[in-house]
């Protein structure tokens, strides 16, 4: 927040800056609001170093919706500021919604070493008139996600007779803006013409959060607007209070149709415990409450998800609830997958992680928030007989191009496929292939799942 400090650095000249919050979200509401006031001092600094509005992009994460937008107007110049309740708490809701397996592709999505998304325009123009749906085949690796108009609109997975203009840029999934090579003809020409007709109609869901944190009321709120009628949503916690009254009142009314309730319960006595039928739910979600330290936090989860797994064990269920997560320290990973969990949320990593991507490229923050709102298109992975017929077989081989066209006849984008048989190995990433080559064989069973982008799960 220092200028004299800002201009020794010479700030002005640098590619993008990065103001982190010295709050952490689990901290009493007053360090939080301190903490978002130095955020906004720390960029005027800027600000009045660079002497107005020709600054570098800058990125910040704030807690306050409401000092969010403040941060986002002060200047003319680019300000990106990231909400990570906010972020993160759509980020789980999907976990829940979806096959095991999403975060990968999430973890994927926002880390340097795997695929991000790129704004990409050949240097030529596109070669003639061009939709949408014809794009997908222009590339061989890399994917279309959407489109970033002239106008400057965020449009993900955009119907597939959508003109692509000279003035705008596809937004693209690949590996790295150097790998993305676009081709003035079809590199893939697919042969599946109809889509296949299938009853892929939602069905109502059971899911319990375990733990009242900053992120609960949130991923209420998204799993109220995407589970369809009859589902359950029931949180449980040690204690109750007026917040959560207040929070369920308000759910309760938004969404009649669904049985939504927050639940007083003693998390850490395995006799309470077991009176909630954990075996009961299709999703159970820990989340990670605050505490002194990382290590701390993820002590609770781990003890719990221990007590968890003994009822889900002495049900003698061969199906099991997908349990989900959040992990402090990546370093504990391991331990949480061997207590059975299938979906996991690397939360510090994935708030970092984001804000040096966006940092790189300031649009891809909009990308993010249009991809986690109930509006529109989200990540899912899907069963691969919505796409393809089986027949009583018990696999089909087919090249990568063939998924890719399946998943457009259905209105939807395909980033990968999931391979059941390697969904626990973690050497096989998971059985997540994103991108490939459209050229590239897969032996698909009707466990395996499609990764796309589309407006719902069915």
């Amino acid at each position: 927040t220092n200028i004299n400090n800002l201009k020794k650095v010479q700030a002005e000249r640098a590619k993008s800056i990065i103001v982190m919050n010295s709050a952490a979200t689990w901290q009493p509401e007053e360090e939080l609001k301190l903490a978002d006031a130095l955020v906004l001092k720390s960029i005027m600094s800027i600000i009045a170093v660079c002497d107005g509005d020709e600054h570098p992009p800058i990125v910040c994460e704030i807690h306050s919706d409401r000092d969010r937008d403040l941060a986002e107007h002060i200047t003319t110049g680019t300000v990106k500021a990231l909400n990570e309740v906010s972020v993160l708490s759509r980020m789980i809701a999907q976990l829940a919604l979806s096959r095991n397996g999403l975060s990968v592709v999430y973890g994927d999505m926002v880390g340097f070493d795997g695929n991000e998304f790129y704004f990409y325009q050949p240097d030529e123009g596109w070669g003639g008139p061009l939709t949408f749906g014809e794009s997908i085949n222009r590339f061989k690796s890399s994917t279309p996600m959407g489109i970033h108009t002239g106008e400057g609109k965020i449009i993900l997975n955009p119907e597939a007779d959508t003109k692509v203009t000279d003035e705008d840029e596809l937004i693209v999934f690949a590996e790295d803006d150097s790998t993305i090579f676009y081709f003035n003809e079809p590199v893939y020409k697919p042969q599946m013409k109809d889509t296949l007709q299938v009853d892929t109609s939602l069905r109502s869901q059971r899911v319990a959060l375990l733990n009242w944190t900053p992120k609960t009321s949130i991923i209420m709120n998204k799993l109220c607007s995407y589970l369809p009628a009859g589902s359950d949503v029931i949180t449980f916690n040690s204690t109750k209070t007026g917040e959560m009254e207040e929070n369920l009142a308000k759910l309760q009314q938004e969404y009649p149709s669904l049985n939504i309730a927050v639940r007083q319960m003693d998390l850490n006595d395995l006799s309470h415990l077991t009176t909630i039928e954990p075996q009961s739910f299709d999703s159970l979600l820990i989340l990670s409450p605050g505490g002194s330290s990382i290590e701390e936090m993820d002590a609770y989860v781990i003890s719990l998800l221990i007590r968890i797994r003994q009822i889900l064990r002495e049900s003698e269920l061969d199906k099991w609830p997908k349990l989900i997560t959040e992990v402090m320290d990546s370093e504990n990973i391991d331990i949480i997958l061997n207590s059975g969990v299938e979906d996991f949320m690397v939360s510090n990593q994935f708030v970092s992680q984001i804000m040096a991507q966006v940092s790189e490229e300031p649009l891809a923050l909009d990308v993010y928030d249009d991809l986690f709102q109930a509006e529109g298109s989200e990540l899912y992975i899907k069963p691969a007989n919505y796409y393809f017929s089986f027949d009583d077989r018990e696999s089909i081989t087919l090249p990568y191009g063939e998924c890719a066209q399946a998943a457009l006849l259905r209105k939807e984008v395909c980033l990968g496929v999931q391979l059941h048989a390697d969904q626990k190995n973690r050497d096989k990433f998971f059985g997540v292939s994103l991108i490939p080559d459209k050229e590239k064989k897969f032996t698909l069973t009707s466990q395996d799942g499609l990764i796309t982008l589309a407006e719902d799960e069915s």
